[in-house]
């Protein structure tokens, strides 16, 4: 018994390692997206903040569940954890990272927020479903909260 219950264990650790590796790709090659877009702008790139990343991934994640984009719904409690005296959040999805981040980039509301000056660390959530959805087939969901 217990050695199935080990086996079993360690066959989900196996298969979700790929997933948790490719989540993280997926934060950096956003994070890079944002950073060389504020280089552009002459602002200075903001730094990762893992912890905030994990409840932006908690978002997107519900966002997928009800297969609708919607906003961080309590942004100061999100960011209750940290020194911060200005917030915000952006959301998007598409087929690619590179449609999702110009598309944000392409919305004054959500350029404004990523180009912010005041912006010094951000949380980055991305998955990337497996099936169809409202935002296509295979697509990226992205959560992305910003403060400083």
């Amino acid at each position: 018994m217990a050695a199935a219950l080990l086996a079993t264990t360690l066959m989900v650790f196996l298969v979700s390692l790929p997933t948790v590796a490719a989540a993280r790709s997926y934060r950096t090659r956003l994070l890079t997206m944002l950073d060389r877009s504020r280089a552009a702008h002459d602002l200075r790139p903001v730094k990762l903040n893992l912890r905030l990343s994990d409840t932006a991934r908690s978002h997107t994640r519900r966002m997928i569940q009800r297969d609708q984009l919607f906003d961080v719904s309590n942004l100061s409690q999100a960011l209750a954890p940290f020194r911060w005296s200005w917030g915000g959040s952006v959301v998007g999805c598409g087929s690619t990272l590179w449609q999702v981040h110009r598309g944000l980039m392409g919305h004054a509301l959500h350029r404004r927020i990523l180009l912010s000056t005041r912006a010094r660390w951000v949380g980055i959530g991305v998955i990337r479903t497996a099936g169809k959805s409202t935002c296509g087939r295979h697509a990226f969901w992205v959560t992305e909260i910003l403060y400083g």
